[in-house]
């Protein structure tokens, strides 16, 4: 989706803030013919943690700031899905939140919470509703699940499972500045130290292969990406 945003609500580091590109999503919604595929980047939780209202959660400390910005967020989507639910095509509408990845805040003494992430599968189009997948996944799992979901064609997604199938194979990797991350489940997974050449943190039974594996799907996504 791309629509110009007036120059006048530029009022943020990032661009516009939430709230004014929902106002812009809900008026390309109102004469959307269907089927349609849509995409909205949220930013306003992102640093400097800036909203266009007054502070619910009060301080000026860093942790605040983010709480703060992120329930001014979380408020705009909350109101953009009330608003869809009146509208004729929500009844055969899923939406799809995901985040692009984790934070450091709030703080946590375990460096795994930092990459932790939420899918949401939202909207009339959901045969099964208020339904928790408890799936070890990753964002590169949303294709080959949404794909499958809509009864299309097998198509070849690399690195992306289908996390409702009975036997998918649950894992999920991460990486960061010298290091990365390989979750089995969440009882466990392993963080690695690349400069040091050691686990710095692990939890559950962690194996030699749990560490080959990891260390497999760096390198190869890693040669993918420079292949292309």
């Amino acid at each position: 989706m791309y629509r110009q945003v007036d120059s006048k609500d530029q009022n943020s580091k990032w661009g516009a803030h939430d709230g004014v590109v929902m106002r812009k999503l809900q008026q390309d919604l109102a004469n959307q013919k269907s089927p349609f595929f849509k995409t909205w980047l949220t930013l306003s939780s992102h640093e400097p943690y800036e909203t266009p209202v007054e502070s619910i959660i009060k301080g000026s400390d860093n942790e605040s700031l983010f709480l703060n910005s992120l329930h001014y967020t979380d408020t705009v989507v909350s109101e953009f899905i009330e608003h869809c639910k009146k509208l004729p095509f929500w009844k055969n509408t899923l939406i799809i939140i995901v985040a692009d990845h984790g934070h450091r805040l709030p703080a946590s003494q375990n460096k795994i919470n930092d990459f932790k992430i939420p899918m949401l599968w939202l909207g009339g189009a959901l045969s099964r509703p208020s339904e928790t997948i408890a799936t070890t996944s990753s964002q590169i799992d949303l294709p080959a699940t949404l794909t499958k979901q809509l009864g299309m064609q097998d198509e070849k997604f690399t690195w992306s499972k289908n996390i409702l199938a009975y036997n998918s194979h649950p894992w999920a990797d991460f990486s960061f500045n010298n290091g990365f991350g390989w979750v089995k489940n969440k009882k466990n997974y392993f963080i690695y130290d690349n400069v040091g050449n050691k686990i710095m943190e692990e939890q559950g039974n962690i194996d030699s292969n749990d560490i080959k594996s990891g260390k497999a799907v760096q390198q190869n996504s890693f040669a993918d990406y420079l292949s292309k």
